[in-house]
């Protein structure tokens, strides 16, 4: 680590900057704690000797309210690197410490990333950086990501083997009409955390069939399913639907992905950033560090086993599998106390409710 006083006029703060914006009240804050002799830790800075510049990576509150009490230089642990390199570090930076990221700053975060995926993660074959890995680098969980990723370019999460699209294909490769006259969707690849490279194909459309309202439901008579399919669109006529959000907000209403409305009681756990969403993110980053730290034999884990490691993916996996899917369809989510089918919480996760009985699926 080399420390070094660096001049703030120097530093490059404009092109790293993952927040939407600074806060205001935590640079007032931070300027009076170092007027009155505070001290912080050092800012982190990257020198691109290709580029000639001092890429400013983390530290952006404390630099602002240095500058704001009147200091020229700030104490910054300097290291070698690119652009690109500063960006990866610049990501994750806010993840465990600092001023807790806002929902805005997470989705600029996200947007910085896949803007500049072409630098952080240079392929030859062009291929995307799954959700997996734009979490990792980013320190954001998972069902963020991939609600960042539908607005981006939607994409499925099935294999092209599971959609039933030739695995040889690629991108540029032009598509082969089907039986029945259509074309098949293009194809795009991602690479996932473990460098394989996976071909999907795009979502289609979303939709449920061509008797649909202005409220999305269908208006054939003879409909089933509660709105989700009805017998006069079988087949040709039912257009392909992209899963559900897990709720939405209609005429002021909270409702699940099914339609039914969410209980005041249990509205806190259908939020879309929730508690359980911070502690998913931080179980992977603190399992992914271990597994990192001991792969490598870092002696300050010397005392750690790999039960530890074991316990913490475990826990990373209960988080995981937890998300809610849809109000309880058994107890509609008033049953708390009694209901066995949603373990009295009011919600199901997608586990128990792929259980249900049939008549109690969409």
């Amino acid at each position: 680590m080399a420390i070094e006083k660096i001049a703030i006029a120097d530093l490059e703060r404009t092109k790293l900057q993952t927040r939407l914006m600074l806060s205001a009240d935590t640079v007032e804050d931070y300027a009076d704690a170092m007027r009155n002799r505070a001290k912080f830790p050092p800012v982190t800075v990257f020198a691109d000797a290709e580029r000639n510049t001092l890429w400013l990576a983390d530290g952006f509150h404390r630099v602002a309210a240095a500058e704001a009490s009147g200091f020229k230089h700030v104490k910054a642990d300097v290291k070698p690197g690119t652009f690109a390199d500063a960006l990866n570090f610049a990501l994750g930076a806010n993840a465990n410490h600092g001023l807790r990221r806002s929902n805005a700053d997470k989705q600029h975060t996200l947007e910085m990333a896949w803007d500049n995926r072409r630098e952080l993660w240079p392929r030859e074959d062009d291929a995307d950086p799954s959700a997996a890995v734009l979490a990792d680098a980013c320190g954001i969980s998972l069902g963020t990501v991939n609600r960042f990723l539908a607005e981006v370019e939607p994409i499925s999460k099935r294999e092209v083997r599971k959609a039933g699209i030739p695995q040889k294909k690629t991108q540029d490769a032009p598509a082969e009409p089907s039986k029945k006259g259509g074309s098949k969707p293009p194809v795009r690849k991602v690479f996932g955390i473990d460098g394989k490279v996976r071909p999907v194909a795009p979502v289609r459309p979303a939709g449920r069939c061509r008797h649909m309202d202005a409220e999305g439901f269908c208006t054939n008579e003879k409909m089933q399913g509660g709105g989700f399919k009805c017998t006069g669109c079988e087949n040709k006529e039912v257009l392909p639907t992209r899963t559900p959000p897990a709720y939405s907000h209609a005429k002021g209403v909270m409702t699940d992905r099914f339609g039914v409305e969410i209980p005041m009681e249990i509205r806190g756990a259908f939020k879309v950033e929730t508690v359980r969403d911070e502690i998913e993110t931080h179980l992977r980053t603190a399992a992914t560090l271990l597994k990192r730290a001991m792969d490598e034999k870092d002696p300050s884990v010397a005392q750690f086993r790999q039960a530890d490691l074991i316990d913490l993916q475990n826990a990373l996996r209960t988080a995981k599998f937890t998300r809610p899917h849809c109000v309880c369809r058994i107890c509609q989510g008033n049953g708390r106390g009694s209901c066995t089918a949603c373990h009295e919480t009011g919600f199901q996760t997608q586990a128990q409710y792929d259980n249900n009985p049939k008549e109690f699926k969409a």
